[in-house]
């Protein structure tokens, strides 16, 4: 910017008195004639000031004047300089400032939905209805549950007050001074550290979880820590930021708050924490590594007392209670919270499932934008989900679980079977290692609800490993029987309970050979147990409770093949099915004989199983029923469908035909649970007698559907005895059930028979209805019109041939 001449316009200097007239001087400037004194004429004296002071009087003044004008022009130009630089450095600054900050008060930092943004707790139903608090979800992440000032002893606001920020009640939010000296301090290091945080910069460094850094992007974080504390003071009362304090001040481990450190620290509720409680709890949160109670309680108990030293300089105590206060001891609760402090608290196999499940009904619902917000919601969204545990199932699973390997005899039921360890191709891993066997088991009720899970053998050791009843898919073998061609026969009339089919090997598969005499092929698929084929009449009463594999295919054959795996996928939610290319699950081994390329998970399984005791009625397994915010307002519930799968006489015959099972002959024969009035069951292997690699369960109470798994995690041998009774799933589920019913006074009952269902005696030897002349007889069930004609053979008046 151009600068005005000061001196330009200065008027010339008259001869001062004595001086020669005329001369050259160049204080002396010669005048034009102004018509009175002529050419010749002297000059007016010119007036001076100051009188007639000595030699060069004038030309001193003169030189001062120069000298303050130029020092005046030096300050003007530095001040448009820095005026100019402020300008640049500013406008940017204050920019960036609005787009870093532009969605604070909208998100942020709005301290009004920041109380939300707490711990999450899992919820579930009694038995009478109400709903309890079953865990509170502690993880990685920090967790805190928010309390209201109102409900907090003044003690813990005086304590905070003195300790960290005394000019609270006073500032704007940050304090000039202690900022500038706390700059000064990075540079020249008067002191080792020096605090200079406010309790709203605090407050803000706790929201936005930024760390301390050095250099340029310090110097933007604390910029940005200031202007945010400073638009928190204008936004909000002290009370407001002082309660939004206290409730994330972070803690020793994962904990932050002051609800969470006085329950885990101290089993109390905030408004009882006494003067010394509360300056522990305060005075942790200046170094929770260093003064974690537990770790280092000496330190901590230090730190307690420097913060009742300063409660009492400020006179919010007096010398008598800082001296009783602070010759407590720390007093710390020693019960099981003790391990969650430090944030290593395991959840069970049900909590895993439900993180899983819960996570991505957040992002289905549009609760969380990704999987990320989700998870952070999950533990810190102040979430309150209402889960399907039955916390006495999961306790009944997980005390059978949980006792790990050993003898039978013993009273164990895992046998400690081991295998040399292969890798997922079944190839052999150099070294030592051992595979030992593992299981898994899924129970639900009848409405898709899961009443608990567990995913492995001996004692759960981590969160979120692998739940092999909910991750794993495994070849089912017989347990798909009764869940698609045995229902889908009977429902569509193809099938009765007395039909009678041919023991022998299928056309569909196996490998042809021809008969000498007739020249006719034979086949050898599907085998049965021990190898045996009759090629002779079987009821299917009979193939069912021994797993007959040649009648079920024949069965599979009548329904067909499309018609059974459009029923699995598409009306029993099975999604690990296999439907175009090679391999491809569209075939009786997978559908009929449980041979799939992949295979089911027991979750999906239970699923399935759930319509043979709900009158033929489906609904997906789910392990929650709503989620609601902080304040109970549902943001989403389970929204999956129930189906009429098959017809509810279906569903009755179908249990009629399993309850063979458990009975004498039946694979299962006395696993029924000592206590239960009414179940029914199937097994299931796979493999071949030589070979097996997995086994399975399915058991049906009025209260429950159970699945079971045993097997290796890779596909090897299992080289144990086929026998029912130390046959490891049947036990498990015998064992849990008998736990489960011992103590209910009061028994369900399957649903009854539906009213038009035909319940009649059928001839052995033909299947059909029996005549008095039928030698043998059994009961039979069969819906309203499928009921078989008399058996013409027995009966006095068959034709004759």
């Amino acid at each position: 910017m151009a600068q005005p001449n000061l001196f330009a316009n200065k008027p010339a200097q008259a001869g001062r008195p004595g001086a020669k007239s005329g001369g050259n001087s160049a204080a002396t400037r010669q005048m034009p004639s102004n018509g009175n004194g002529g050419a010749g004429g002297k000059k007016p004296p010119r007036k001076t000031t100051g009188g007639g002071g000595g030699k060069g009087g004038g030309k001193k003044t003169s030189v001062g004047k120069i000298i303050f004008f130029n020092i005046l022009k030096a300050f003007l130009v530095l001040g448009c300089l820095a005026a100019m630089a402020l300008a640049i450095v500013a406008i940017p600054l204050a920019q960036w400032i609005t787009e870093e900050t532009q969605s604070d008060n909208l998100n942020l930092l709005n301290l009004d939905t920041l109380k939300i943004s707490q711990t999450s707790k899992i919820m579930y139903r009694d038995e009478n209805g109400d709903i309890l608090e079953y865990q509170t979800i502690l993880g990685a992440d920090t967790n805190t549950i928010w309390v209201g000032l109102q409900d907090m002893p003044i003690d813990m606001q005086n304590a905070a007050i003195a300790a960290e920020d005394r000019e609270f009640r006073t500032h704007h939010g940050f304090s000039f001074w202690r900022s500038a000296y706390a700059a000064l301090n990075q540079v020249f290091h008067f002191q080792r550290t020096f605090g200079a945080s406010t309790l709203h910069q605090q407050l803000v460094k706790n929201i936005t979880q930024e760390k301390e850094t050095q250099g340029l992007e310090g110097i933007q974080r604390k910029i940005l820590e200031i202007y945010r504390a400073w638009s928190l003071d204008k936004n909000y009362s002290k009370d407001t930021v002082m309660e939004a304090y206290l409730n994330t001040i972070p803690l020793s481990g994962t904990l932050a708050g002051v609800y969470t450190g006085a329950q885990q620290y101290f089993n109390k509720v905030p408004a009882d924490l006494t003067i010394a409680e509360c300056a522990t709890i305060v005075g942790i949160t200046n170094a929770p590594g260093r003064y974690d109670p537990y770790l280092n309680p000496e330190a901590c108990m230090d730190r307690r007392n420097y913060v009742l030293r300063w409660m009492m300089t400020d006179g919010y105590i007096t010398q008598a209670q800082f001296d009783e206060e602070s010759s407590k001891p720390l007093g710390m609760f020693e019960g099981e919270r003790q391990q969650q402090v430090s944030g290593t608290s395991i959840n069970n196999y049900f909590v895993d499932t439900l993180y899983e499940s819960v996570k991505q009904g957040l992002v289905d619902n549009g609760i969380a934008a990704d999987l990320n917000e989700a998870h952070r919601l999950y533990y810190n969204g102040g979430l309150r989900i209402i889960a399907t545990i039955d916390p006495k199932v999961q306790t009944a699973m997980e005390e059978v679980y949980e006792k790990g390997y050993g003898n039978q005899a013993d009273g164990f039921i895992f046998p400690e079977l081991t295998s040399p360890k292969v890798d997922s191709n079944g190839n052999p891993v150099e070294g030592d290692e051992v595979d030992y066997t593992q299981s898994a088991m899924v129970i639900t009720d009848y409405n898709g609800a899961l009443k608990g899970v567990v995913g492995g053998i001996g004692e759960k050791t981590a969160n979120l490993t692998l739940n092999r009843a909910v991750d794993s898919v495994r070849q089912v073998g017989s347990t798909m029987k009764p869940i698609a061609a045995y229902p889908l026969g009977i429902d569509s009339g193809l099938i009765t309970y007395s039909t009678i089919l041919e023991d022998s090997f299928s056309q569909f598969r196996g490998k042809a050979s021809y008969d000498a005499e007739t020249g006719l092929p034979r086949y050898d698929w599907p085998t049965n147990f021990g190898n045996k084929v009759t090629n002779q009449p079987m009821l299917v009463t009979t193939a069912l409770a021994n797993s007959t594999n040649t009648i079920a295919v024949r069965v599979g054959e009548r329904v067909g093949i499309d018609n059974m795996f459009e029923f699995l996928t598409g009306t029993l939610g099975v999604t690990s099915l296999v439907g175009e290319g090679d391999p491809s699950d569209r075939g009786y081994s997978a559908l009929v004989l449980g041979g799939m390329t992949h295979g089911i998970s027991p979750y999906e399984l239970a699923g399935a199983y759930q319509m043979l005791g709900n009158e033929g009625v489906y609904t997906p397994v789910h392990c929650y029923e709503e989620v609601q915010d902080a304040n109970g307002n549902v943001l989403f519930k389970f929204k999956g469908s129930s189906a009429q799968a098959i017809q509810p006489g279906t569903a009755y015959i179908m249990r009629q035909l399993l309850a063979g099972v458990l009975t004498s002959g039946g694979t299962a024969n006395g696993m029924k649970p000592a206590g239960v009035n009414e179940a029914v069951a199937k097994t299931g292997t796979t493999g071949n007698a030589d070979k097996e690699t997995d086994r399975w369960f399915a058991g049906l109470t009025p209260d429950y559907v159970s699945i079971v798994w045993w097997g290796y995690d890779q596909n090897q041998t299992i080289k144990w005895s086929a026998s029912a009774r130390t046959n490891p799933p049947p036990m498990v589920w015998k064992a849990v059930m008998e736990t489960l019913y011992a103590d209910k006074a009061e028994q369900k009952s399957f649903p009854a028979a539906p009213e038009d269902l035909v319940v009649t005696a059928f001839c052995t030897e033909t299947g059909y209805a029996a005549t008095g002349n039928c030698p043998s007889q059994q009961r039979g069930y069969y819906l309203p019109e499928r009921v078989p004609e008399p058996c013409y053979i027995h009966d006095a008046e068959a034709p004759a041939e």
